[in-house]
Protein backbone atom coordinates (compact mmCIF):
# COMPACT_ATOMS: atom_id res chain seq x y z
CA UNK A 1 0.00 0.00 0.00
CA UNK A 2 1.44 3.43 -0.88
CA UNK A 3 2.97 5.28 2.06
CA UNK A 4 0.70 8.33 1.86
CA UNK A 5 -2.48 6.25 1.73
CA UNK A 6 -1.36 4.29 4.77
CA UNK A 7 -0.75 7.53 6.70
CA UNK A 8 -4.28 8.70 5.87
CA UNK A 9 -5.85 5.38 6.84
CA UNK A 10 -3.89 5.35 10.10
CA UNK A 11 -5.05 8.88 10.96
CA UNK A 12 -8.69 8.01 10.20
CA UNK A 13 -8.42 4.90 12.35
CA UNK A 14 -6.81 6.85 15.19
CA UNK A 15 -9.71 9.33 15.06
CA UNK A 16 -12.10 6.34 15.28
CA UNK A 17 -13.88 7.25 12.05
CA UNK A 18 -15.37 4.43 10.01
CA UNK A 19 -14.70 4.66 6.28
CA UNK A 20 -18.26 3.47 5.65
CA UNK A 21 -19.57 6.70 7.21
CA UNK A 22 -17.79 8.90 4.66
CA UNK A 23 -19.58 10.01 1.50
CA UNK A 24 -16.61 11.86 0.01
CA UNK A 25 -13.02 12.74 0.75
CA UNK A 26 -11.45 15.98 -0.40
CA UNK A 27 -7.74 16.64 -0.25
CA UNK A 28 -5.58 19.63 -0.93
CA UNK A 29 -2.00 19.74 -2.06
CA UNK A 30 0.05 16.86 -3.27
CA UNK A 31 3.00 16.12 -5.46
CA UNK A 32 1.92 18.19 -8.45
CA UNK A 33 3.53 21.54 -9.07
CA UNK A 34 1.22 24.58 -8.84
CA UNK A 35 -0.20 25.92 -12.08
CA UNK A 36 1.66 28.81 -13.61
CA UNK A 37 -0.13 32.11 -14.07
CA UNK A 38 -0.33 31.42 -17.82
CA UNK A 39 -2.02 28.05 -17.30
CA UNK A 40 -4.53 29.55 -14.86
CA UNK A 41 -5.51 32.36 -17.21
CA UNK A 42 -5.85 29.93 -20.14
CA UNK A 43 -8.16 27.73 -18.09
CA UNK A 44 -10.13 30.76 -16.98
CA UNK A 45 -10.64 31.89 -20.58
CA UNK A 46 -11.77 28.40 -21.58
CA UNK A 47 -14.19 28.22 -18.66
CA UNK A 48 -15.69 31.61 -19.59
CA UNK A 49 -16.24 30.43 -23.17
CA UNK A 50 -18.11 27.34 -21.97
CA UNK A 51 -20.34 28.90 -19.45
Amino acid sequence: MPYRLQLILDRISKAQVSLSTLDAVVARGGLLKPLSRHQKSARSREKNRQG
